[in-house]
Parts: C-alpha cells; structure tokens; sequence
C-alpha cells in the first residue's frame, strides 16, 4: 500500500516538519508493507530550499521584473498580482507532479497543520487544484489533524469547498475545539472528528534521537519556540507570554540538569 501526504514539510516554520514525519513514522509503523510519502505544496522538496513560486519567479524573466517593482506597488494591486501569477504557477508546474504521486497512490491523506487558512489564497489555490487531481484520478482521501481559522470570505470558502465536497473524502479529523466549530459552520458536507495535534507524537517517532542526545549530553535542553499573533485583542504581549510560560516551567519538576531555551 502506498499512502501520499500532501502537507507542507519543507516550510519555514519547523512544526510543521514535525507534524509530517510524525504522522509518516507512525503509518509505517502501523501498516505491515507500506510506503509512507510526504508531498510539500508549496513545491519544496527538501528542508531549507525554496517553493516553486520564489523558485520559477526568479528564473522567468517577466517575474523577474515584475519582482523588482513588486515592493513599490499599492497594497491591493500587489495581493491580486501574486495570487494570479500564484494560480498559473500551481497549475502550471504543481498540479502535474500532484497527478503523478496521486495516481501512484492508494490513499491520499492531506494534513496537518493549519491548511485551511487563507492569507493570499495560499491554501485555497492548492487545495482547490488537488481536489481537480484528486477528482480525475477517484482515489479516496482524508483529511487529517488540520486547523481551520473562524472566517473566510467567498472566494476561499468557494475554493476550498471543492475538496471538502470531494465524494471520495471518507474521513475528516480536526486539532482543536475552535477548528472544529469552524469547519461545521463553514463545511457541512461531513462531520468532522476531533484528534490530537499529529505532533503530540514526537517523544515516541523522536526515541531514538532523544535517548543517544541523553546518553550523550551531561545537560539536557529543552528548545521552546512561541509565535504570537500581532495585533489580536485579549492577547499578552511578548514579554508576559514569556513571563507566563516561565512561571509555570518553574512549577515542574525538572531535572536540575535541564536547560531551557526559548526562541
């Protein structure tokens, strides 16, 4: 059995690789003969490169000079250019690789993370293409472990309801309260199931890893990485996010060899 993933590993932000090779770990452990295959859509293919847009933007010579009077142009006018010129690059040079790993397939499996969002039709655009893939090749799919923000306008709503109407969609599961709540007033085609954050697994996929790092280092570290949304009310700031953090790592009894180091 083959199962492909469409997710984005390669990204910059480092949970979401965790997320990818934890639900790859844990299917190859649990399926006897299965090959577990993680698709980033963004177009990387490898921790650190860049996606296909940065990547053909730079090569082409049009985009190229689009890209030096890009930063110049008003707010509204540069949103339209990017998502259109965005468009034709995932159909163009995306959608093909898609249906390659797709009709290799036998299951196809989109998540985790926080796909359903839509700053700039990021997810909406690809989505949108892989349910065309998905649709020409009937393969069944499932989405798994993903977060889903409140609102979305119509056209996101439009784009991401061709896959979350996909016949062959025959499980949904999201990570959290609030993106189920979402995913019922906005998608009401199947209900969703409420799982863990895929990362949740780490301690069992990472073992290995975690028991060489302590038999190897006197100190043990513990790397903390908090992302804080600007702007949103009734959030802390920076400072007493820490501050909070700090005093409730101070109620656990760590080992007095473990350090802490927040990023």
């Amino acid at each position: 059995m083959k199962i492909i993933i469409f997710n984005v590993k390669y990204s910059d932000n480092l949970g979401d690789g965790v997320i990818a090779e934890c639900i790859e770990k844990t299917l190859e452990s649990s399926f006897k003969n299965c090959t577990v295959k993680s698709v980033d859509m963004s177009g990387r293919e490898n921790f650190g490169t860049v996606g296909a847009i940065s990547s053909i933007s730079s090569s082409n010579f049009i985009l190229s000079v689009l890209r030096i009077f890009y930063n110049v142009l008003p707010s509204l006018v540069k949103e339209k250019l990017f998502v259109r010129v965005s468009a034709k690059i995932i159909e163009k040079h995306l959608k093909p690789r898609w249906a390659q790993e797709v009709e290799s397939s036998d299951i196809v499996i989109i998540g985790g993370g926080q796909i359903f969002s839509d700053k700039l039709l990021y997810f909406p655009l690809r989505l949108s293409q892989l349910s065309k893939v998905l649709k020409a090749k009937s393969k069944p799919a499932a989405i798994y472990g993903v977060g889903v923000n409140e609102n979305f306008d119509k056209k996101s709503l439009r784009l991401f309801t061709s896959l979350t109407n996909y016949k062959n969609l025959f499980f949904v599961s999201v990570r959290d309260k609030d993106s189920r709540h979402s995913w019922e007033r906005n998608f009401d085609k199947i209900e969703p199931r409420f799982t863990r954050d895929p990362a949740l697994l780490v301690a069992d996929v990472y073992k290995e890893s975690i028991d060489k790092n302590d038999s190897t280092y006197d100190t043990k570290v513990i790397g903390i990485s908090v992302m804080q949304n600007k702007g949103k009310a009734g959030l802390l700031s920076n400072e007493e996010l820490y501050y909070e953090l700090g005093l409730k790592l101070g109620k656990m009894r760590l080992s007095p060899r473990c350090e802490i180091i927040a990023v």
